[in-house]
Parts: C-alpha cells; sequence; structure tokens
C-alpha cells in the first residue's frame, strides 16, 4: 500500500515536473505573408495574430519581439511592436500591430533589398507552468523589399527556359522599376569578349511586348583583346513594382566551355533610367 502510493506520488511530480518544463500552448504567425514592398523612406505595417491554444487557463504575453534580417546586404531596418504585456484569455487570438521604416538611403541603381522578418516571444501559460519561448512558424515570415527610387538592374542570369548548347546561351538581364514608367525607359546592353569567344549576340523583349534596340556599337579590342558592343534600346511603359526582364542571346564561333559562358554572363551589362 505504501509502496503503490510512493509510486503515485512520483508519477504525480513527474506530472507537475513535465507541465514546468512542457512548451507554452500557444502559437503566432504573421498575417502578411508573402512579399511586402515598399519604397526607401516609407512606413511599414504588419500584423501578427498570437492564439491561445490552452482552451482551460489563460497565456501572459510578456515581450514580443520582432527582427528584420537583411538577406543580400541592406542597411539595417528597426521594426516595433505595439501592446506589449497582454493577457490571452483560454482559446482566444490577439494581433499586434508591428511598426517601421524602411532605409532612408540605400544604393541607387540596384536590386531590391530583401529583409525577412522573424519574431520570438516570451510568454507564460497557467499559474504553475515556467516562461517559454514562441518562434513564428517560418511558412508565415514575409518579407519586407525595398525597391529602389528609381530604376535598378542586377547581373545577368540563365534563362531558365534556355536549352543548354556549348554554342549557344540564353540569358536574361533583368530591371526593377521602383516608380511607375508610364512613357517606358531607356537603356543600353553591352557585352564585353574577346572575339573568338562570340559570333553573334542578340536582346528582345519579353514575349508580347515591344522594344526598339539601335545598332550594335563595337569598340576598338582593349590591351586584353577584349571588345566592347553595346546597343541602345527604348522599352515600353514599366509598373511600379513589377520586374521588366530582357532576353539575351549569344551565339559563339564554336563551342564554348562552361568557365567561359559563365565568364561571359558576368560580363553583361544592362543600365537603364
Amino acid at each position: 500500500m505504501i509502496v503503490s502510493g510512493a509510486i503515485g506520488l512520483i508519477a504525480l511530480l513527474q506530472t507537475f515536473t513535465a507541465g514546468l518544463l512542457s512548451p507554452p500552448e500557444a502559437s503566432m504567425v504573421f498575417s502578411d505573408v508573402g512579399d511586402v514592398n515598399r519604397s526607401p523612406d516609407e512606413r511599414v505595417n504588419l500584423s501578427l495574430t498570437m492564439t491561445n491554444r490552452s482552451l482551460l487557463t489563460s497565456t501572459d504575453v510578456k515581450t514580443i519581439t520582432v527582427t528584420a534580417m537583411p538577406l543580400n546586404g541592406g542597411p539595417k531596418m528597426d521594426l516595433a511592436v505595439t501592446q506589449p504585456g497582454l493577457l490571452l484569455p483560454a482559446g482566444a487570438p490577439a494581433q499586434f500591430l508591428i511598426t517601421g521604416v524602411t532605409p532612408k538611403q540605400i544604393p541607387a541603381n540596384t536590386v531590391p533589398l530583401r529583409y525577412e522578418v522573424e519574431s520570438d516571444a516570451i510568454v507564460h501559460t497557467g499559474k504553475w507552468r515556467g516562461d517559454g519561448q514562441l518562434r513564428t512558424d517560418s511558412r508565415s515570415e514575409p518579407q519586407i523589399v525595398v525597391w529602389p527610387a528609381d530604376i535598378g538592374w542586377g547581373r545577368a542570369e540563365a534563362a531558365p527556359d534556355a536549352a543548354s548548347r556549348e554554342d549557344r546561351r540564353r540569358f536574361r538581364a533583368t530591371l526593377y522599376p521602383g516608380r511607375d514608367y508610364p512613357n517606358g525607359a531607356n537603356g543600353r546592353v553591352q557585352i564585353s569578349y574577346k572575339p573568338n569567344q562570340v559570333a553573334e549576340w542578340y536582346a528582345d523583349c519579353p514575349s508580347g511586348r515591344t522594344c526598339a534596340f539601335g545598332p550594335v556599337s563595337v569598340s576598338d579590342p582593349a590591351s586584353s583583346g577584349r571588345v566592347t558592343a553595346g546597343r541602345d534600346f527604348k522599352i515600353p511603359a514599366l509598373e511600379k513594382f513589377k520586374p521588366f526582364s530582357l532576353a539575351i542571346e549569344i551565339d559563339a564561333p564554336a563551342p564554348n566551355s562552361t568557365q567561359v559562358w559563365e565568364e561571359l554572363r558576368t560580363r553583361i551589362d544592362v543600365t537603364a533610367e
């Protein structure tokens, strides 16, 4: 009898201790999923929902921290949470407003800067359980995308739909308008190469769009033997926060190695204004 009572007490203590160490019965997710597009020095408003999953007791929300992590070298961006310190009734949700301002000074003519938003919270469920830490579900974490004030661009990429051939490659160069260009934009595409690497090259607009390209101009060979060939272009109206890609196709006089094709990709430059 005494032994069975001791065993029952030990089991009760184990259950109590497990309750103290178990995670809080709450979850939190962002209401804004996907990309949140903004201009430099623009206000950001996000929403975070926390739910008390316990149907028996309340959850005390002690602190919430939100961080904007730069993914491609952007400057620091601070975010703040309103309504810290809140008691969530059993089974109840609550919304928290997250505010901030995008960086005022970002590099001109660059690709958009990306920030992944993460949130942590310290909460306490029930009377006896200790404090626990919550983290937002990574599937709900949005990204704040800060576009250039005018138009930006990045390095050319291999076209995803291009068939791989040793004597022909197709690339894609993307422009990133941070504002509307109702009358279109002017630009230039140029490639630096050695004559034995490139026989001809072409530039074109996406399907369904019409671009105007000027004649090709070729520089005299540099000391390295490279020449720079370029074409001016006029592209149609651009919509704010909507990327626009040019297709660039290069024919080689003979099969190029993978290393040469990669070098040519990095020597494609596209600018616009």
